[in-house]
């Protein structure tokens, strides 16, 4: 009910164009693999709202979650723990390591121990920072993510994924620029200003 209410605060013509990429983001969870996606899969069962703009938001949050079981599986393939990949992530700019501290409940020692743990594999220097093989491997992780992301969109065509950016870009951007999200954030979620910079 908050994500729907929030999304209401759009513009109605933004809200509409975002409604016409239902049936398109439908049929990309419909037919995406839940294999190894226990978060995805369980919202995916989760009964669809009959508010529209509900029904929108869900939609979107089931396509969220399978990218972030993908993103999970990329990080186990390239043998990184879940407090290691905050660390690196924190480097390479995203969340601060207190915010992510804080919201994650890990402690000082815990974290210090992680970032040991990324010194001994050779992503953090001796003086804190992403080494070039950090670096790669935060590249690799993401370019994983990516391509494991993309396989619910394979059966649209070219124009029909262009269609559906184009039709959700400008309630994310209002959104996004509203301030009902803050950055940084422990998702680690660009601003609109660096989702802009990066293209």
């Amino acid at each position: 009910q908050g994500a729907a209410a929030t999304l209401r605060r759009q513009p109605d013509e933004v809200i509409e164009r975002a409604l016409a990429a239902v049936e398109a983001l439908r049929t990309a969870v419909d037919r995406a693999d839940a294999g190894g996606r226990p978060l995805f899969a369980a919202n995916r069962s989760l009964a669809r709202p009959a508010d529209p703009v509900a029904a929108l938001w869900q939609l979107c949050t089931d396509l969220r979650e399978h990218r972030g079981d993908g993103h999970v599986a990329a990080l186990v393939a390239a043998g990184v723990d879940g407090l290691a990949a905050h660390v690196l992530i924190a480097l390479d700019g995203g969340a601060t390591p207190d915010d992510l501290q804080r919201t994650r409940g890990w402690t000082d020692a815990d974290w210090h121990a992680a970032s040991e743990r990324c010194r001994d594999r050779d992503w953090i220097d001796e003086h804190g920072a992403l080494t070039v093989a950090g670096r790669r491997l935060r590249a690799d992780v993401e370019a994983t993510t990516d391509a494991l992301a993309e396989r619910p969109f394979r059966d649209l065509s070219d124009r029909a994924r262009r269609d559906l950016l184009d039709a959700l870009a400008p309630l994310a951007r209002g959104v996004a620029a509203s301030g009902v999200i803050r950055y940084p954030n422990p998702i680690g979620l660009p601003s609109l200003a660096e989702s802009t910079d990066a293209g």
